[in-house]
């Protein structure tokens, strides 16, 4: 009986790696795009590490912000787990706001 081995499926931390590239290409750092964002930089860091993935509605804003179609976003975080709050809207700027 000969065993085929299934190819290893890609784990999010190497798709989510891409934003990573991307990030550090364009020359920006975590807070940085963080600050583009209104999010944590720990938030950018999960997502990084594939923990966590952007909300639906942050979606556009990180292309837009990388500079790459919202498409290849989507790509990266194909196999991250979808986390609850995850696809929940966000206000975004809201916290800068009532920072300010």
């Amino acid at each position: 009986m000969v065993r085929v081995r299934a190819a290893p499926a890609e784990t999010p931390t190497e798709s989510a790696s891409g934003l990573r590239a991307v990030r550090t290409q364009v020359g920006l750092s975590q807070e940085k795009l963080a600050r583009v964002l209104c999010v944590n930089h720990a938030t950018v860091s999960r997502w990084e590490c594939g923990v966590r993935r952007p909300a639906h509605d942050l979606v556009p804003a990180v292309a837009c912000a990388l500079g790459v179609s919202e498409a290849q976003v989507e790509g990266w975080f194909g196999h991250a787990p979808v986390l609850r709050g995850d696809t929940i809207g966000r206000l975004p700027g809201l916290k800068r706001l009532l920072h300010d």
